[in-house]
């Protein structure tokens, strides 16, 4: 990362620390642990709920949606979420988690950006591809080879979409109206560990709770989450050991020991087709 980048990337994390953003993450029930256990260690403050009267009470800095095990109550409750959020201007942060797999989560996701709220779309290449009504390969709940590159994904993404998008995967593209940037780093023991997608949208809520730009915001949490896979991968013998030693990571990350390779950005998005 230029050094430009990596200063506002390492005072976006100071700030997570010094002012222990708020965070309504609604969970799935796979990942809600784990989800809250990094939250807390990266120096937020998670609330886990899914009633909207919580919503109310919290005053939270941001909210993340999780379209894990979903119900058709669950369904009515988020859409009320994004309702609340775009009402009070409350940094939003979906998690289309199978939309790629199945219509109904689809449709959930497409209604959630089409009603207005929602600051950044956080999935991995199949969801954002099937969101954005391009080409896709799905397994299940995971992605496979893709016909679009995870850029090009991104950027036709944001395009149709009209939110920041954070696509997540071996390296990380993040497309927003200011720009552009690819995250690298991270371990392939982070796609063995159920959760980690859902914990990068905790992670990336909890930065927009300090930080107004959703770009900047992504980038800070994703290369935060891969240096402490990085920490998690060189302490554990395997996935299992590797899912505990991320929490460590997390909490013992201090902002000078974020770093990747210098990222690919621009300062603006080009339309689709002129690169």
């Amino acid at each position: 990362m230029t050094s430009a980048n990596s200063s506002l990337i390492t005072a976006t994390i100071s700030r997570v620390r010094q002012q222990r953003p708020l965070v309504h993450y609604v969970p799935n029930i796979v990942s809600a642990e784990l989800v809250a256990n990094a939250l807390l260690a990266w120096g937020a403050a998670p609330v886990m709920a899914w009633s909207l009267d919580d919503a109310r009470c919290l005053q939270a800095q941001a909210i993340a949606l999780n379209l894990g095990t979903l119900t058709a109550e669950r369904s009515a409750m988020l859409l009320a979420l994004g309702q609340h959020a775009r009402a009070h201007s409350i940094p939003l942060v979906l998690d289309p988690v199978g939309v790629a797999t199945f219509p109904a989560r689809r449709t959930l996701a497409r209604q959630l950006i089409e009603q207005g709220g929602v600051t950044l779309v956080c999935g991995n290449a199949a969801e954002i591809a099937a969101l954005a009504e391009l080409p896709y390969r799905a397994y299940g709940i995971d992605s496979s080879t893709q016909p679009l590159s995870a850029h090009d994904c991104a950027r036709l993404a944001f395009d149709r979409l009209g939110c920041t998008i954070a696509l997540t995967g071996s390296s990380d593209s993040i497309c927003s109206a200011s720009g552009w940037v690819q995250v690298h780093g991270g371990h392939p023991w982070l796609g063995l560990i159920s959760g980690t997608g859902c914990v990068a949208t905790g992670l990336i809520a909890a930065a927009l709770g300090v930080e107004h730009d959703p770009l900047l915001a992504a980038h800070s949490a994703l290369a935060a989450l891969k240096a402490a896979g990085d920490y998690a991968a060189q302490r554990a013998a395997g996935p299992g050991s590797a899912k505990q030693q991320l929490i460590d990571g997390l909490y013992t990350l201090s902002p000078s020991t974020v770093s990747s390779p210098p990222p690919q950005a621009h300062a603006a998005l080009c339309e689709v087709g002129d690169e």
